[in-house]
């Protein structure tokens, strides 16, 4: 009987060995997980709403689309189908985010678990594998032999920080691996400007993220104020292209460009401007017809700034659609839901996943070089790791039969 050892029961790991007792029924899985229990990561998703795919995946929404095409063939449809087929009804809001039915991150991984163990995979709870030995091709894992190996250990994002930054196994006491570094991604973004005073406030806007000069990205949603950090949503998604230049080594210029009154256009705006204020004597309750009181003085608070021969309607309205944010590169997010970098991608067969280093070793999820956008698109990828690796062992398996 062959053996199969899962080093990680989280959403790529548990995907894997569902998919592989469901094609070779007789092979041995073993999960080692960490913590107490299995998908602790994703009982903390979408809120612990369970945001667990998007009916927009496709590659443009990862940081390296060439290689995640190939793995995203395993769509939003065929996961849902697999999903019914243990149970799992779901449903996708108007952002195509994919959430269990009973809005329960718990729903998916209790069914998950269940099933899994329905087909006989094992799962060995409160096991942290620290390194991995090589025994004539095969892999000795906590004491046992093992024919394959994957490694799909995710990170710490959204854990204790107290846990170790490198959880990575070893392989014979070596780390063989190239890894890109990591930087918190699907997070707050600190800003240089004094927003004490807006701290809890929740508001929809119109973001976009401007790095050395270049709008990046664009985007509508909820901006929420934290002390030293704007947060959210929205924000969320604009941190993904900041992270993806600071893995790089870069610190790159960049600015949050805010558009406070997304529901009227430049011209709506201004001619509200020109019926209700006067800019050269503007109050700090004259903007409190268009934005909650805090912000409104926020904003006049930056007004002020301007001379008075820069201060008219339409300065005023330049400052309401584009209410500028600098970013503080030495502000570190403890909030985020993923790390950018990982393992590289030199080091993985992108059909497969497994390493070019050890025959019969896959890697696969959040611990490789590989960041989504936010709503659901890191979870589908690493359900669809776990899919293309528990396939491309069942068909080896299948052409030694």
């Amino acid at each position: 009987m062959k053996r199969v050892a899962i080093i990680g029961g989280g959403a790529c790991g548990l995907w894997c060995a569902n998919t592989l007792k469901r094609r070779l029924p007789t092979m041995e899985v073993v999960i080692f997980e960490r913590f107490s229990q299995v998908g602790k990561k994703i009982l903390m998703s979408g809120n612990s709403k369970g945001n667990l795919s998007n009916l927009g995946v496709a590659p443009s929404a990862y940081n390296n689309p060439d290689f995640v095409a190939p793995i995203l063939n395993y769509d939003c449809g065929k996961f849902i189908q697999r999903c019914h087929e243990f149970r799992l009804e779901t449903f996708s809001d108007d952002h195509g985010r994919v959430y269990p039915l009973s809005e329960t991150a718990a729903s998916y991984v209790t069914l998950m678990h269940n099933d899994n163990q329905a087909r006989g995979v094992i799962t060995m709870l409160d096991t942290l594998i620290t390194d991995i030995k090589m025994d004539n091709g095969r892999f000795i894992v906590n004491g046992q032999p093992f024919d394959y190996c994957i490694i799909a250990i995710g990170s710490k994002a959204g854990l204790s920080p107290k846990l170790p930054d490198d959880s990575f196994p070893t392989i014979d006491g070596q780390r063989p691996f190239k890894v890109t570094p990591l930087f918190p991604s699907l997070s707050s973004l600190g800003v240089n400007e004094n927003i004490a005073m807006l701290n809890g406030m929740r508001v929809k806007a119109n973001l976009k993220i401007v790095i050395d000069g270049v709008v990046e990205y664009e985007t509508d949603g909820e901006l929420q104020f934290i002390e030293k950090a704007l947060s959210g949503i929205a924000v969320f998604e604009l941190s993904s292209f900041y992270a993806r230049r600071r893995v790089l080594g870069h610190t790159p210029e960049t600015d949050i460009f805010v558009d406070v009154c997304p529901r009227m256009s430049n011209d709506e705006l201004a001619s509200y401007l020109i019926q209700n204020v006067n800019p050269k004597q503007l109050g700090t309750d004259d903007l409190v017809g268009l934005l909650p009181s805090k912000l409104s003085q926020y904003v006049h608070s930056q007004w002020r700034r301007l001379t008075r021969n820069e201060q008219t309607i339409v300065t005023l309205v330049e400052l309401l659609k584009s209410l500028k944010f600098t970013l503080n590169h030495d502000y570190m997010p403890t909030n985020n839901q993923i790390f950018a970098g990982g393992i590289s991608l030199e080091e993985i067969d992108s059909n497969s996943l497994e390493t070019h280093r050890y025959p019969n070793m896959y890697i696969g999820g959040e611990v490789l070089n590989i960041d989504g956008m936010c709503g659901g698109y890191n979870l589908h990828f690493a359900f669809a790791a776990g899919e293309a690796i528990a396939n491309s062992i069942a068909d080896k398996e299948r052409k030694h039969e």
